[in-house]
C-alpha cells in the first residue's frame, strides 16, 4: 500500500473532530504526506420570502463569518496538531464538500461523536470506505 499524499481531516469544531486532527496530524508526520487539508463546512441559504436586500445583507454576513470560519478554523487545528496544513472552508453542505474534496484525499478522517459507522446512507455514499480503525505503513 503506497503512503498517502494527501490527509483530509473534516471539522465541525467538537470534541470528535479534535481527535481527527490529532490523529491527521500523527498520520501526517508519520507518512510525510505531502498535503494535510482541514476541512470545515457549512452552508447558509436565503428563505424564500427574503427579499434582495435582506439577500444582500445575509451575503454581507455570510462574507463576515467566513473569514472568521477561516480564522477560527486555523487556530483550532494549531491547537491539535503540530503538522503543517492548509485551512479550508467551504460554502457546501457538509456532506457535499466532504464528498467532493474526498476525491483528492487518500485518507479522510473524521470524528463520529461516538456513533458507529456514517449512518443512514453514509456507506452507500461512500462506496471504498471504512469505518473504525484502520492500519497501515507509510
Amino acid at each position: 500500500m503506497p503512503a498517502p499524499e494527501t490527509i483530509l481531516a473534516a471539522v465541525d469544531f467538537g470534541e470528535a473532530s479534535a481527535r481527527a486532527v490529532e490523529a491527521a496530524g500523527l498520520i501526517t508526520g508519520r507518512c510525510r504526506a505531502v498535503t494535510f487539508r482541514l476541512l470545515h463546512a457549512e452552508s447558509t441559504e436565503a428563505p424564500a420570502c427574503f427579499t434582495s436586500d435582506q439577500i444582500d445583507q445575509l451575503e454581507r454576513q455570510r462574507r463576515a463569518m467566513r473569514t472568521q470560519a477561516e480564522q477560527f478554523l486555523s487556530r483550532f487545528g494549531h491547537r491539535h496538531t503540530s503538522a503543517p496544513f492548509a485551512a479550508v472552508v467551504d460554502d457546501l453542505p457538509p456532506v457535499e464538500a466532504i464528498l467532493r474534496e474526498s476525491a483528492a484525499a487518500d485518507p479522510v478522517v473524521m470524528g463520529t461523536h461516538g456513533r458507529r459507522g456514517p449512518g443512514a446512507g453514509g456507506s452507500a455514499r461512500l462506496p471504498n470506505a471504512s469505518f473504525g480503525a484502520a492500519r497501515g505503513r507509510c
